[in-house]
């Protein structure tokens, strides 16, 4: 009975988190393609830069909390750490803030230099003032106070949610802000979301120790600085690698679609927009629910051993990630229609876009392996390779799928998950010669997945023959497509079971 209701709770959570994160529909029509590429460059600079501080401070504290008893000076130690790592970052910003500018607005004058010069500060402000939430959660996550963080997330993203939509919407049909003080106003009301999460986790930690968290005054221990520092370092890496692989698009993709395939100015800032918010958005929904289903049974079940963990989870990507994905991307324009409206664009990129979710996870299943084996200088090399596959490829990729009748961008795309793809092939030869890893089982069972996936594909395309979506209601577009995936998941798991790949994957899950 305990069992069942922890379910529903977490049942309960995950769609509250849902929710939050629905916010982009309304913002889309609030700030449209152009708001959302402004935003994309905010975005993309906030994610690369605080993975120096947050991300890997975080972790690194995370562990050596489990290692050593004195947490709380860990935790404060770290936070400060965290505040002079972005307060350089910030002052960076802030003065090479038009300069930036400059470089990615180039000879483009549809965004404004000095547009593009204020968001670039309003995100160094946003990275300096949200620095601690990151902290309090790698603690609470630590002493396993679990629903506790599921709770923080939840209370920030429907805050979040809830502020930015009406900010936004009063902003602009209120007061008629330009876009980049809307984008000042997303940035606050995320960092009001997250101050007031902070608060929360503040409050659950005071309660788990029965004393205050932050001291007036903290004594400066080298040792322990240096043990957080080098701890984080192939966290900050391995997050600066996924940052920079989806965020490098920024400094030139608008000005080569434009300069370079003759793309309309106001086409080629929709196309980063989608890739660069909107579509990555959806991504990261997708993303949560494929990996929340695979670390649940990879931590919950009875895989203990090296080659267990890693040919399980790559058999459970492939079962449960793929065939959603490839549903995602059949159905990509009426799902793109139900949340975000009718775009040229939007649904080409997003069908072919959504495929970076499988080769991500793929890819982070092989470096989490690298990082628990402690193979960090084999992780940094392939981290290299996968950047430079990425960096080096981009131009050729771009103009190649041009000349084939393929948009131009795809090859941007390509060039991606290519930096993710080659680092995993890789790693597998790697882990096969070093730790003699056999992927045999796992060999057998992709050709059945493959056939299930392709009568799953056939089935599709025949149901948007059938049950095409024309209505001008969203609701009703969004039961259809509800009908649509879960028809496609039936047919997939039938056929699955009928092959008996289902059995080979899903062995001893539900073991003693």
């Amino acid at each position: 009975m305990n069992n069942i209701n922890l379910n529903k709770k977490s049942f309960i959570l995950i769609l509250l988190k849902i929710f939050s994160i629905l916010y982009v529909i309304p913002l889309c029509l609030i700030i449209g393609s152009l708001g959302g590429a402004l935003y994309g460059y905010a975005y993309s600079i906030i994610l690369v830069l605080t993975v120096f501080s947050t991300t890997g401070i975080s972790f690194a504290s995370s562990k050596l909390i489990t290692k050593y008893n004195n947490d709380l000076k860990i935790l404060n130690i770290s936070k400060y750490i965290m505040y002079v790592i972005n307060l350089i970052v910030f002052l960076i910003l802030l003065i090479f803030s038009n300069n930036l500018a400059n470089y990615i607005v180039g000879d483009l004058y549809l965004v404004k230099v000095e547009d593009m010069d204020f968001v670039i500060k309003a995100s160094a402000f946003y990275i300096l003032f949200t620095t601690p939430i990151s902290i309090y959660k790698g603690y609470v996550e630590d002493k396993e106070l679990n629903q506790s963080l599921s709770l923080a997330d939840i209370l920030e993203g429907i805050i979040k949610a809830v502020l930015i939509t009406l900010s936004t919407l009063i902003g602009l049909k209120v007061f008629n802000l330009e876009l980049k003080y809307l984008i000042l106003l997303i940035l606050t009301s995320s960092f009001i979301a997250s101050l007031i999460s902070s608060i929360y986790l503040k409050v659950v930690i005071v309660k788990f120790n029965k004393k205050r968290i932050i001291k007036s005054k903290i004594k400066v221990d080298k040792k322990l600085i240096n043990l957080i520092i080098n701890y984080s370092v192939p966290f900050i890496l391995l997050d600066l690698f996924n940052s920079i692989s989806t965020g490098y698009d920024s400094l030139y993709l608008v000005k080569v679609l434009v300069n370079n395939f003759k793309y309309n100015i106001y086409d080629a800032y929709e196309v980063f927009g989608i890739l660069s918010f909107y579509a990555r958005y959806l991504n990261e929904l997708i993303l949560v629910f494929i990996s929340g289903i695979i670390a649940y049974v990879i931590t919950n079940k009875r895989y203990k051993t090296n080659e267990q963990k890693i040919n399980k989870s790559l058999q459970l990507v492939l079962f449960i990630g793929l065939p959603i994905i490839v549903i995602i991307s059949i159905l990509s324009g009426n799902i793109w229609n139900v949340f975000y409206g009718k775009s040229e664009f939007g649904s080409v990129a997003f069908g072919y876009y959504i495929f970076l979710v499988f080769f991500y996870v793929l890819f982070l299943i092989c470096s989490k392996n690298l990082i628990e084996l402690k193979e960090y200088k084999f992780l940094y090399i392939i981290m290299f390779i996968g950047l430079l596959i990425n960096i080096s490829l981009k131009m050729p990729l771009l103009e190649g799928l041009n000349k084939m009748g393929l948009p131009a961008y795809y090859g941007s795309i390509t060039s991606i998950i290519l930096g993710y793809f080659i680092p995993v092939l890789i790693s597998l030869i790697f882990f096969n010669l070093k730790y003699k890893i056999n992927y045999e089982n796992t060999i057998k069972v992709i050709l059945d997945i493959i056939m299930a996936i392709l009568v799953l594909a056939i089935v599709l395309v025949l149901l948007k023959i059938i049950i095409p979506i024309n209505s001008t209601n969203r609701f009703i577009n969004l039961i259809i497509l509800i009908v649509e995936f879960i028809i496609g998941m039936i047919v997939y798991f039938f056929v699955s079971i009928k092959n008996g790949v289902i059995y080979k994957i899903l062995d001893n899950i539900g073991g003693k």
